[in-house]
């Protein structure tokens, strides 16, 4: 058998079935394992398209392969401590190269990776200690992470980009292997060369952490957020506390935090008690950098404190308001405990949205450690068990008092003693999400043809849905949508009303987190075959020029609900008005519907108020428009 010094894998079924595993030269793909020393040639025939895993794992002996022209992948380790192979040319049409597939290749000095190659598995050239050239994949996925150490240069001839391990003219060093794929986007970039030297200079801890938090770790996109941050001012800030630390790497999030590496001073704008304008200018980065080695100096910060916050604090961008809540409640948050330190930040946009004030429009209030501390109490309430446990989560998020959760709770138990439906509808009626309208803009009679591409962007960003009436959410629909129909606020009947009134439903649409954001309660006159939408508000998240697509997104839910209506009862609805007063998208109503001739009998949602006689009526009693109308009539 040493005889044979070449191997023609076509032949293995007649030559070698005593020795090696039989592979069928009219198989697509090779998975067996020829770890034979004597081979010190393979040619892989032209049908043969994929190499499995670990094909030609520890043929030591091997020098030279020949690979199949028609070759499309290599799997993991498939050539791995191949020890003296010297040459191997990849044929172009490959497109997919496993992890570690070369990888212990010492003998292997050169290879060209053809442009057709799409994925590079990581450390697949690993160990390859004496590879001096490589001819890059222009598009190829993880390029930075498949090189052994001593190839750091990437020059470029004509088209084509070389990794080598020497300097060369016109090439350029990259001491991260993150920085491969930037350097071949911009390799003409006349910056080129100054943006180098300053992501070549950068801390491990700092580059890992960017690349860490990437949306997108296998493109460029982290080198950005690097060259838009404040690199000066976090090396400054790294100078004057390395010494008192080991290492800087647990701090790197909580500058990142804090904004220390914001690169501008932040504007915000504010009024005074006099009621005049204030403009204020804050350079975080200062702030935040003077701030942290002050902590360091005086021991209120040191490396164990800083891991414990590190570990588990998630992903998130910079937000002064987060920032400002640390400067001035550090001690005390650090009184409770380093995880309640990051839980703090890892939840503080939703607790803040919970933390409004309880008159009218829920205006926003500041955030106070108090309130995190209630907020994630489980254990705020008393008589909760498994039946209620529901109910004191989502009221827990918003209120502390025990008259409040034991409103809720009667108020829940009510609605399934009285077995009110749970929806107006026979079934649950919501949208699916991002669905798109073109199918029913037929339906909705008052949009002409030249609002469907209005209409389809509304569908694209928002979805509805028909809030069902066990919910406790209904209880909470003003705290979402900054209005007053909750169950501590002056509209508190309407959201009682939601739950309770088998002819009264809540609208909501969502955003594409399936974050509630507009809301508008619909009364049905099924005697009379009319319904009325109290009115409609929306989110204070929602910036004006997305109100429109959500009321678009609102006429869709009550046109198909009207549809569905109709199929299912007798008498059929006429028409759906909808109230104006404190009406959230007033100017969107009028540019696409009319005015009623007559106002349309509403519920008087102060009869479920706490107090009837001061109660909230609702905001239809004036003023309505016609949202939807019978295309029959």
């Amino acid at each position: 058998m040493k005889l044979f010094k070449k191997l023609f894998i076509s032949s293995l079924s007649s030559i070698y079935d005593d020795v090696l595993n039989v592979c069928d030269n009219r198989a697509v793909s090779i998975k067996n394992q020829f770890d034979k020393n004597f081979l010190d040639a393979i040619i892989v025939p032209k049908d043969i398209t994929t190499i499995g895993a670990l094909c030609f794992g520890n043929c030591k002996y091997t020098k030279k392969i020949l690979l199949s022209k028609h070759l499309k992948k290599i799997e993991a380790l498939a050539f791995y401590r191949c020890e003296n192979l010297t040459k191997i040319k990849i044929p172009e049409g490959l497109n997919f190269i496993g992890d570690g597939a070369f990888s212990d290749c010492r003998c292997l000095s050169h290879i060209d990776l053809p442009n057709s190659i799409v994925h590079l598995g990581k450390n697949c050239f690993d160990k390859c200690s004496n590879l001096n050239s490589v001819k890059l994949p222009k598009y190829a996925d993880n390029l930075g992470n498949c090189w052994p150490g001593q190839l750091c240069y990437i020059s470029k001839v004509g088209d084509d980009f070389y990794f080598k391990d020497t300097e060369t003219k016109g090439s350029v060093f990259v001491a991260q292997p993150y920085f491969v794929k930037y350097v071949i986007k911009h390799f003409d970039d006349p910056n080129l060369s100054n943006t180098m030297k300053l992501l070549n200079s950068l801390p491990d801890e700092v580059v890992k952490f960017f690349y860490d938090n990437a949306t997108n770790k296998n493109e460029i996109y982290f080198i950005d957020s690097i060259l838009n941050s404040n690199m000066k001012r976090y090396d400054s800030l790294r100078s004057k506390i390395i010494y008192d630390i080991s290492t800087m790497t647990p701090f790197v999030k909580l500058c990142s935090v804090l904004g220390v590496l914001e690169k501008s001073p932040i504007k915000s704008e504010r009024i005074s008690k006099r009621g005049n304008k204030v403009v204020d200018v804050i350079d975080y980065s200062q702030k935040a950098s003077e701030f942290l080695i002050q902590l360091v100096k005086t021991g209120k910060l040191n490396l164990v404190i800083a891991e414990q916050i590190n570990s588990n604090l998630e992903k998130f961008d910079f937000n002064p308001q987060v920032a400002e809540f640390v400067f001035k409640n550090y001690d005390e948050l650090m009184k409770q405990s380093p995880l309640f330190f990051a839980e703090c930040l890892n939840r503080f946009d939703a607790v803040q949205k919970a933390h409004t004030s309880n008159k009218g429009e829920c205006r926003q209030l500041a955030p106070t450690v108090a309130f995190f501390k209630n907020y994630f109490d489980k254990n705020k309430f008393g008589g909760v068990d498994d039946e209620n446990k529901h109910t004191a989560h989502v009221i827990g998020m918003y209120y502390n008092n025990q008259s409040t959760f034991d409103r809720a709770d009667e108020i829940v138990k009510t609605h399934y003693q009285k077995s009110i439906p749970d929806n107006i509808l026979n079934e649950d009626f919501s949208e699916k999400i991002f669905k798109r309208a073109k199918k029913r803009i037929k339906n909705i009679e008052t949009v002409s043809k030249s609002t469907l591409s209005d209409l389809c962007d509304a569908t694209e960003k928002f979805s509805y849905e028909l809030l069902r009436k066990d919910d406790v959410l209904n209880l909470v629909l003003g705290k979402l949508c900054n209005c007053c129909s909750h169950i501590e606020g002056v509209g508190d009947g309407i959201a009682v009303a939601s739950m309770l009134h088998p002819s009264v439903q809540n609208i909501v649409i969502k955003n594409r987190d399936g974050e509630i954001v507009a809301k508008s309660t619909m009364f049905v006159n099924q005697k009379q075959g009319y319904a009325v939408c109290n009115t409609i508000k929306v989110s204070s998240a929602i910036r004006y020029d997305e109100s429109e697509d959500v009321y678009l997104k609102l006429k869709e839910a009550i046109s198909d609900f009207a549809t569905q209506y109709n199929k299912e009862f007798t008498p059929k609805l006429k028409v759906i008005n909808v109230g104006m007063g404190f009406n959230d998208v007033s100017s969107f109503i009028k540019k696409y519907d009319k005015k009623s001739k007559e106002i349309l009998y509403p519920l008087n949602y102060s009869m479920y108020s706490r107090k009837k006689q001061y109660g909230y009526e609702g905001d239809a009693l004036k003023e309505q428009f016609t949202i939807w109308q019978d295309n029959e009539k």
